[in-house]
């Protein structure tokens, strides 16, 4: 017979040896797998930023939860009247949200009030498969990776071992972020890196302060020189050849410009996908994407839960619908109206209760020019406009007086 390792002769041969050389064994065992982790524990601490994603913490005083998508992201919770947060995640579904809630909401014991998206994208939107494997912003928020909706055991597995901070240089490796790098890691700026590091000298080891501001500075330089965009954003090939509008120099803080200083809708070229002239063309684009693909069955079930979670724990449940432009609104398709409707009767029949509708969108009074696309409006006036506009429905329905007048509001801190 073979007296290979892998034959049984061989493994009889081997069990047979010596308590000293299984030790031995042993140790190369160890020695190895302390060599790999310790490898990794230093690229870690070259790149915090690569191992896994830390997940956000939220003050346990929580009175007022707010979830929805990219529409809802930016709404100032500053300005409510009670304690609030503002989970919402950028192109997320009910699936999304509802794990979200079952997630955060226990470490809220003083949670009253949830403010809902009810709205068409996040009951179609197949969330997850659009990420292709990419959960970390779900993590970030506070979802944990063995929840993560939509995903088999083994997806789940895989994401967590791959962004695990001691496993991911290993099962992944560094990630280049241009294609010079290997020739801009030159021995001596790696020389350079390892003095400063561990030297206690101060006029040494403060280099080290500054390396990583020169890596970014130079790495953008040599991107630059070699064409590649360090930050592009993000427009469709028909809107390539239109320049982008420059973001305001204004700290989102500041009153926003007068409505008669800003260009007519149909001359501003914005640097999304869709101007905000062109409602119509983005909720028809909408349509055609969500029409076959979607996952609506699965997003249906996770709204009735998050309905039951909410009815459970009395948790007074409000939706609320975004503003649009005239285009976009005025352009939904019918059947999207009618699925709405049947949508929120059901979720009440599972409350057990009447759900208040915010609507600020069919009882539209925007002007269009105040939107950064057809359904996206202006951080300026989700600050001074919607923001304050929630805290006045909110404190009707806490029978709180309301406290804006006259176009002030009043920021709780």
């Amino acid at each position: 017979m073979n007296s290979s390792m892998l034959s049984f002769d061989g493994w009889r041969r081997w069990l047979g040896l010596s308590w000293r050389v299984h030790a031995w064994h042993l140790l190369l065992v160890l020695g190895a797998l302390g060599l790999t982790w310790s490898a990794s524990a230093f690229l870690v601490w070259l790149n915090p930023k690569a191992g896994s994603p830390r997940p956000r913490g939220y003050a346990s005083d929580v009175e007022v939860l707010l979830i929805g998508n990219s529409q809802y992201r930016r709404i100032d919770t500053d300005r409510l009247c009670r304690p609030a947060a503002n989970i919402s995640i950028g192109g997320s579904d009910y699936a999304v949200q509802a794990a979200l809630l079952r997630n955060l909401a226990p470490g809220m014991p003083n949670l009253k009030v949830l403010i809902l998206a009810l709205d068409n994208l996040p009951l179609r939107t197949p969330a997850i498969a659009n990420r292709n494997g990419d959960y970390e912003s779900l993590v970030q928020k506070g979802i944990p990776w063995w929840d993560i909706p939509d995903t088999g055991p083994w997806e789940k597995l895989h994401f967590h071992l791959t962004r695990n901070s001691l496993l991911k240089p290993v099962m992944v490796g560094p990630k280049l972020e241009f294609e010079q790098l290997a020739g801009y890691v030159t021995f001596e700026r790696l020389e350079r890196f390892v003095a400063a590091a561990w030297s206690s000298d101060s006029s040494v080891a403060g280099e080290s302060a500054t390396l990583s501001s020169r890596w970014t500075d130079e790495s953008k330089q040599v991107r630059a020189k070699s064409g590649q965009a360090v930050i592009m954003p993000k427009q469709s090939p028909r809107d390539s050849t239109k320049p982008a509008r420059a973001k305001s120099s204004q700290p989102a803080t500041e009153t926003p410009p007068p409505i008669d200083s800003l260009p007519p809708a149909d001359r501003i070229r914005s640097q999304y996908s869709f101007a905000p002239a062109e409602g119509e063309k983005k909720v028809m684009s909408y349509h055609r994407a969500l029409r076959e693909h979607h996952n609506m069955r699965s997003n249906r079930q996770a709204l009735l839960e998050i309905a039951r979670y909410c009815a459970q724990r009395g948790i007074r449940l409000i939706f609320m619908r975004a503003p649009t432009t005239k285009g976009f609104w005025r352009n939904r398709p019918d059947e999207w109206a009618d699925e709405l409707e049947t949508l929120h009767r059901e979720v009440e029949q599972v409350y057990g209760a009447r759900i208040p509708l915010w609507d600020e969108e069919r009882g539209y009074d925007y002007d269009d020019r105040q939107f950064d696309d057809p359904n996206h409006l202006m951080t300026p006036y989700i600050r001074t406009v919607l923001s304050p506009r929630i805290d006045v429905r909110l404190r009707r329905l806490l029978g709180e007086p309301s406290q804006v007048a006259a176009g002030t509001t009043t920021e709780r801190r």
